[in-house]
């Protein structure tokens, strides 16, 4: 907790970025605790889809924990709420970029997102998988309900001329655009400039 984002020693004790890492450190990790906990009580006791269909037959702590489930959990929850193992760009990307372990969180849940996809995903690619996809719901339809209560019209188009389109799921309101994805939305123009090989539009 006391660690927060930063890598650097020194920059940990500069005023403000002390308490700043301390307050996301501590916020973090009882977030963490709280989706670890409602993740272990599923694999526990099973899970349904739409309050419906029974995803599970659940298995006990000890059956978690000798399959090594209990770590990747661990691991996901970490990916799915900002933080990483490692740093992106390593000590480069402590310089260049202000928050490199949460940029790597989010890589990292996406490429588990998409492996969860295939048949006998392992366990933390199933959750991200979920997360995702929940996300994306959640905030797809906040978006064109929040729209359509202002009389606007939500633009599906990622792509336009070539580059991310800035008006795609966004929330037209107070004179101004709004998205509800926040950084995911950025990291989807990331990866489509990248797609594209938009050295630029990727910086």
């Amino acid at each position: 907790a006391t660690t927060g984002e930063f890598g650097i020693e020194g920059l940990q004790k500069l005023p403000g970025f002390n308490q700043a890492g301390r307050a996301y450190g501590y916020t973090g990790d009882g977030l963490r605790l709280d989706v670890a906990d409602s993740l272990l009580e599923q694999e526990m006791g099973g899970y349904s889809v739409f309050g419906v269909a029974k995803i599970g037959k659940g298995r006990t702590l000890d059956e978690i924990r000798t399959s090594g489930d209990l770590a990747k959990i661990g691991e996901i929850v970490n990916n799915t709420t900002g933080v990483a193992k490692s740093r992106f760009g390593g000590d480069l990307g402590e310089i260049l970029l202000f928050a490199p372990r949460f940029f790597q969180s989010r890589m990292e849940t996406v490429a588990k997102g998409l492996a969860g996809l295939r048949p006998g995903a392992a366990i933390d690619q199933k959750i991200a998988r979920r997360s995702l996809l929940k996300m994306v719901a959640a905030g797809t339809a906040l978006t064109v309900a929040i729209n359509e209560m202002n009389g606007e019209e939500t633009d599906f188009r990622p792509i336009v001329n070539g580059r991310k389109n800035p008006n795609f799921m966004r929330i037209r309101a107070f004179g101004r655009d709004w998205s509800i994805f926040g950084t995911w939305d950025s990291f989807m123009g990331l990866l489509i400039a990248a797609g594209r090989a938009d050295m630029e539009g990727a910086v």
